[in-house]
């Protein structure tokens, strides 16, 4: 964590607070954090990601979708699942249009909202999301692939 620290800060003096490179380390401290437990300190660092992200690249954006995703995983984590619905249809309606409906960034997007359906005990929707996701894999992957198993 530390190095990206020393990233982050070397990035605003040479490229300034509102550049790419900025967005995309702490996009990077987010999902790091994300990974340790640190949810709050996560969505924060993933906030400021996405705020550079949407200004200079727009919401229909494949980056911004990332970012989305990487939210609803951690509100999910939070057991936020409401809002972590909100972001995973967000971010599926932004990959369907930029990457098309076969992509397997649109499975995955349709497994993580089964999730929630599970979690939130709509198992015949949480189906439908998931077979969608299973869909998906077997067409991009073929039968055989262990992501398909």
């Amino acid at each position: 964590m530390e190095l990206y620290e020393k990233v982050l800060a070397i990035y605003k003096k040479v490229v300034g607070e509102q550049h790419l490179n900025v967005a995309s380390v702490y996009y990077h401290i987010g999902v790091v954090l994300q990974a340790q437990g640190e949810v709050d300190q996560a969505m924060e660092s993933l906030e400021q990601a996405l705020a550079i992200r949407k200004a200079a690249l727009g919401e229909q954006h494949i980056d911004v979708a990332a970012i989305y995703f990487d939210m609803g995983v951690a509100l999910y984590t939070q057991g936020e699942l409401g809002r972590a619905m909100e972001l995973y249809e967000k971010v599926l309606a932004i990959y369907k249009k930029v990457v098309g409906e076969q992509h397997l960034n649109v499975a995955s997007v349709y497994y993580h909202i089964g999730v929630v359906l599970q979690a939130q005990g709509e198992v015949d929707q949480a189906m439908e999301s998931l077979e969608q996701a299973l869909a998906i894999r077997k067409a991009a992957l073929g039968e055989q692939h262990i992501d398909v198993a």
